[in-house]
């Protein structure tokens, strides 16, 4: 019995470690690589207001404190079709 204990101490000590050096290098990744990923994700999101900016009316938008549904109902009257209608026009029933 003291070997089985024995062993599941040095197992889980080494698993520990395992898990801690994991950590580590994450870490490390994540300070090396996190300057280029902001920059690539400030780039996407440039190109993404641009790609909105060309069909998204004001009409289009909730409101904050605008139900989902009125606001479907208000795009949907109005004609304008957009993807969110379609796509959450089940959220009604």
């Amino acid at each position: 019995m003291t070997a089985l204990s024995s062993a599941e101490q040095e197992r889980s000590t080494q698993a520990v470690q395992l898990g801690q050096g994991h950590t580590q290098a994450a870490l490390q990744l994540t300070s090396l690589q996190g300057p280029a990923m902001r920059a690539k994700l400030v780039q996407l999101t440039q190109l993404l207001l641009r790609l909105l900016d060309g069909f998204v009316m004001p009409a289009d938008l909730i409101g904050s404190g605008e139900d989902l549904r009125e606001a479907l109902a208000r795009g949907q009257s109005s004609g304008s079709v957009t993807m969110a209608s379609s796509v959450t026009a089940d959220v009604s029933r």
